[in-house]
């Protein structure tokens, strides 16, 4: 049986990816240093400080896993951007792929961003040409990772992927980001909207992310492979989308259609993802966004039950 080790198998992707992969008949360790708040029969949970190194060498150590999906970094909505930890998760993933790799391990994936392109440039950008570029620090620290691991692998053998995420939702999502921010106004009744809804982006839901990361460590993908659906949306559609599968298309507001300094479309090519891996999306937009309404539906009534 494939051996798997999850880091950041806590967050908002990794609890979707352990699931994923336990789906996929893989033996799944998952890690995180907070106590995991659902867990999955058959996986097995370690509780441990990615930063502490002798931990971690441990860890790995006693579990020889010969696959890692290394998905662990800060990602607090608003600080993340600009946060010193940015510098401390490059540390700790690169230390984390040289213990995997001197234990024997075979092949790593690291979770990436689309924050490494050069926003500048034309979209949708290519994982193939499009120029890297990140103007913040939490892109130039994963483009950095990104560079060292892949030098890493071609001087060590080891099998290394990185798949660049772009724009992902679904339930467990920060409640300070776009769709649940729209969702807990919506569904309280309240009007809810967005600035800036002529901007474009690439959008795919949660568990079809998870589901993207599981093909791309299936495959023989080597290097950058972007995650995303190849498909431009608004982020006014998206929320009148929202706000028809809540039944309150009557509470949807737009503000403001000055773009300001973002980029007007930010859509990836998913070329590499399509052509090199067995990943197709399981869930339309449409069918994304009804599925996560439901969830947060559901989730209202475990808080407050009728």
């Amino acid at each position: 049986m494939k051996n798997v080790l999850v880091t950041g198998a806590g967050g908002f992707v990794g609890t979707h990816v352990v699931s994923a992969l336990l789906r996929s008949g893989y033996e799944v360790h998952a890690v995180d240093i907070l106590e995991p708040s659902r867990r999955e029969i058959g996986v097995s949970y370690h509780q441990v400080d990615l930063f502490d190194h002798a931990a971690v060498r441990g860890l790995l150590s006693r579990l020889k896993p010969n696959h890692l999906v290394s998905l662990a970094w800060t990602t607090t909505h608003g600080t993340y951007w600009t946060s010193p930890s940015n510098l401390d998760w490059t540390g700790a993933t690169l230390q984390l792929a040289r213990v995997f790799r001197e234990l024997g391990g075979v092949r790593f994936v690291g979770a990436g961003t689309c924050a490494e392109y050069d926003w500048e440039g034309a979209s949708p950008y290519s994982d193939h040409n499009s120029p890297c570029k990140p103007k913040t620090l939490y892109g130039v620290s994963k483009l950095a990772t990104f560079r060292i691991l892949e030098s890493f692998a071609k001087t060590t053998g080891l099998s290394f992927a990185w798949g660049r995420v772009f724009f992902l939702f679904g339930a467990g999502e920060g409640p300070k980001r776009l769709v649940p921010f729209v969702l807990s106004n919506l569904l309280a009744g309240s009007p809810a909207g967005c600035n800036n809804p002529d901007l474009a982006r690439d959008f795919l839901h949660v568990s079809d992310v998870a589901r993207a990361f599981v093909a791309l460590l299936d495959s023989k993908a080597e290097g950058a492979v972007n995650i995303a659906s190849g498909k431009a949306t608004t982020l006014g559609d998206l929320v009148v989308m929202l706000g028809e599968a809540a039944g309150r298309p009557d509470l949807v507001q737009f503000t403001s259609s000055g773009q300001g300094n973002e980029p007007a479309a930010i859509v990836a090519s998913v070329s590499r993802l399509r052509s090199e891996t067995s990943f197709r999306p399981a869930l339309t937009l449409e069918d994304a966004v009804r599925q996560t309404v439901q969830d947060y539906r559901n989730k209202l009534k475990e808080v407050c039950p009728s």
